[in-house]
């Protein structure tokens, strides 16, 4: 059983100095690390080549995207499931152990019926305005989406 529990498993799944969150100490919680700017992203391209610069790039565009769309829901699902994952599941170590962790969790929502793949559901507007609103939200998601993929490609090279 122990092999199972969190504390064993994460170091595999989420190093610490992979973590995007830190404890404070001072106010008791866990704070989201920051991450670079997009002008530390820039001036990190001019300083460096090759795979970094190419990863600084795509990087400060995913930055830049995600800046424009602010916090709004741009896919609009109203109903959200336990969704087994989201739109992927990143590990550190390829190896046994943590194909067995995610292969149970997959098994575990499959089995008891509690998970979906789904993310979500999202309705479909009626109204012409609310339409090219509705798709120019998805393009603009599906946009972020494949710059999210360009990062990951350059960061899997």
């Amino acid at each position: 059983m122990d092999y199972y529990l969190p504390s064993v498993v994460r170091p595999q799944l989420c190093p610490d100095d992979m973590d995007v969150y830190r404890w404070h100490a001072k106010t008791r919680r866990y704070l989201p690390q920051r991450a670079l700017g997009v002008a530390a992203l820039r001036r990190l391209q001019r300083f460096t080549a090759g795979r970094t610069r190419r990863i600084c790039a795509e990087l400060e565009k995913l930055s830049l995207m995600l800046q424009r769309v602010g916090n709004r829901d741009l896919f609009g699902c109203e109903y959200r499931p336990r969704c087994a994952y989201a739109s992927a599941t990143l590990t550190v170590e390829n190896d046994t152990r943590v194909g067995e962790v995610l292969d149970s969790h997959y098994e575990y929502l499959a089995s008891a019926g509690d998970g979906t793949t789904y993310l979500g559901f999202t309705p479909l507007a009626s109204a012409p305005d609310a339409i090219r609103k509705q798709y120019a939200d998805w393009s603009q998601g599906l946009s972020i989406l494949g710059q999210l993929d360009r990062v990951i490609a350059c960061l899997a090279a």
